[in-house]
């Protein structure tokens, strides 16, 4: 493609951000069903703001709002697809499968939830309240080992940097 068309790409092409946000506030008013049909065509674009997964969650909202379970699921699954750090996504993926029946499978979403919200508060704690975290680091080190992601392992090691504490590394227990 020529830079002369590239350009023209970028100058008009349609984002999806606007359309989003008035599938949200349809939804948040109480019209679920246009909501979902802005939401839904919404996705079928780029965003520039918005976040997908945070659009897949409140698509998956209003599906859950008609009792559209397995829409539900399906929108939530996705948006965790997309980001499974996205708490609020278990916990509505947590319900919407209960509400469809599939009791097992809500509790592994609140399971999965309950984690990544406690490695998240383990992460902020760390480097926000130094004064009130003495076993931090050790919990600190449980939270990477169990994600065992090289991003949260510099962190770990920032983390007892700034509170002046022993640096844990990978496989240490």
């Amino acid at each position: 493609m020529s830079l002369f068309g590239k350009l023209k790409k970028a100058l008009f092409q349609k984002f999806g951000d606007d359309l989003a946000t008035e599938g949200a506030d349809a939804y948040n008013k109480g019209r679920t069903v246009e909501g979902i049909a802005k939401l839904t065509e919404a996705l079928t674009m780029e965003f520039r703001f918005h976040s997908r997964d945070k659009i897949l969650t409140v698509l998956g909202n209003a599906y859950l709002e008609i009792e559209e379970y397995e829409k539900s699921c399906a929108a939530h699954e996705e948006a965790i697809e997309v980001n499974p750090k996205n708490h609020q996504a278990w916990v509505n993926l947590g319900i919407a499968c209960r509400k469809d029946g599939n009791v097992k499978r809500a509790e592994e979403c609140y399971r999965n939830e309950q984690s990544v919200r406690e490695r998240m508060e383990y992460l902020r704690a760390l480097h926000t309240d130094q004064s009130e975290q003495p076993d931090a680091p050790g919990e600190y080190h449980l939270v990477c080992a169990k994600c065992g992601t090289k991003k949260l392992q510099l962190m770990l090691g920032d983390g007892c940097a700034r509170l002046g504490l022993k640096s844990f590394h990978a496989g240490e227990t």
